[in-house]
């Protein structure tokens, strides 16, 4: 046997001892249950506010500007865990000229493969040509498993769907100044997800400052004022930026956000100066309830970090199950897979990869976890799930099978 090969061989069998021993320790009656200070995976949330002047080319904007905005949520969508890119309306400038609606699909389809997005129409998308519905109507959006629906034949109000951290999020884009009939299709979808969390967006909603425009109030009195399950309304129109709380029906809180950075850089330049590619992100960290909202631009590859561009925003979330991977309340066979695969890796997925006290690795520390936690959540008619034993046992043979395909191979030539 070559130095080579024992050292392969060493590795596995290092493996293999290393989850006999915690088999051991499982059967022996293992009943450590995961810490408190384990923390769930965070996720973001990213807004893209009025891309206008990126597709207009007389008023200082360029299409680098929104394509390199996309680019980086692409780029980004694994690192940043970006689960959803809502887009807030004006969309372009002038809604009958094709060529720039064919600037923001090239600059929409960058982020096709990576991000789930939404759209919504803006005052400066709607024309009699229509081209809002010709590049992103429901034909787009159809063969997608996020999109939810629309109202009517057209995509000017429409849902999508998307899920984080063992919870399940609506997003319910709503067209410049809807009609209260729209406003009741809305709260119809909105009845209709009773479990999932909804955030609404509206292109024109809130002014500088703060409080609603006449729109928003329209909006708040005729559909988010009524839905406790509505946590957010973001939109807009208005160039600047706010951000407010209000108090629903039921008593509970309503996070409200205006971003709209049209007017860069100095937000008074009279004409507009383009927006300069800004774009938010709302990062969501269940294990601290909290919301971080940042403001970033990939084009000057600068954060602002003002208190009206960088702030937190207080918002309750769950914290997941200890050894419960895919968040679905209950760890079963499907977690002991994901352990299984990742055993022994360096990992950035945290819960959701196995790493249930996020040191970066999935080891025996993890497999304690998740044997102490086994079959927690289940109901108690449920079929019983194999025991902590049996799942090691399984481990053990995954971790071992490199090592048993080494000894069917010739050994490498010294």
């Amino acid at each position: 046997m070559t130095p080579v090969t024992r050292s392969f061989q060493a590795v596995h069998v290092t493996r293999i001892i290393v989850v006999l021993g915690l088999l051991g320790i499982v059967c022996g009656g293992l009943t450590t249950r995961a810490s408190s200070a384990q923390h769930p995976d965070s996720f973001t949330v990213a807004l893209i506010p009025d891309t206008q002047y990126y597709c207009d080319l007389t008023t200082g904007g360029t299409p680098q500007m929104y394509y390199e905005l996309t680019g980086w949520l692409a780029d980004r969508a694994e690192e940043d865990n970006i689960r959803f890119a809502i887009h807030l309306g004006d969309i372009v400038q002038t809604p009958y000229l094709p060529s720039e609606w064919q600037i923001a699909n090239i600059a929409q389809n960058i982020l096709e493969w990576d991000v789930p997005y939404s759209v919504l129409p803006g005052n400066h998308d709607l024309s009699e040509e229509d081209y809002y519905n010709e590049y992103f109507g429901p034909s787009r959006f159809d063969g997608q498993a996020y999109y939810g629906g629309h109202e009517g034949t057209t995509n000017n109000n429409n849902f999508c769907y998307f899920s984080a951290a063992g919870m399940n999020f609506l997003v319910l884009s709503l067209e410049y100044d809807p009609s209260l009939s729209t406003l009741q299709w809305a709260s119809q979808v909105v009845e209709n997800h009773p479990s999932h969390r909804v955030i609404v967006a509206s292109h024109e909603y809130l002014n500088l400052g703060g409080g609603r425009r006449e729109i928003g109030e329209r909006i708040w009195n005729n559909l988010v004022r009524n839905h406790d399950n509505i946590f957010m309304v973001v939109s807009g129109h208005i160039s600047g930026w706010a951000h407010q709380t209000s108090t629903n029906d039921a008593g509970h809180e309503v996070i409200e956000i205006l971003s709209d950075y049209q007017w860069e850089p100095d937000g008074l330049t009279h004409p507009p100066l383009g927006g300069d590619g800004w774009l938010n992100t709302m990062e969501f960290v269940p294990a601290e309830d909290k919301i971080y909202y940042k403001s970033y631009s990939p084009y000057l590859d600068t954060w602002r970090t003002t208190e009206l561009h960088e702030f937190t925003l207080d918002y309750a979330m769950p914290d997941p199950l200890p050894g419960d991977t895919n968040w679905d309340g209950v760890v079963n066979n499907q977690d002991a897979q994901t352990l299984a695969r990742n055993w022994l890796q360096s990992v950035t997925g945290g819960h959701s990869a196995g790493d249930f006290n996020h040191d970066g690795w999935v080891d025996d520390l993890d497999a304690s976890i998740l044997a102490a936690n086994w079959n927690a959540g289940a109901h108690e008619n449920a079929v019983p799930e194999p025991t902590p034993a049996i799942l090691l046992l399984c481990l053990m043979l995954v971790v071992s099978l490199p090592w048993a395909r080494s000894l069917r191979e010739p050994s490498p030539v010294a």
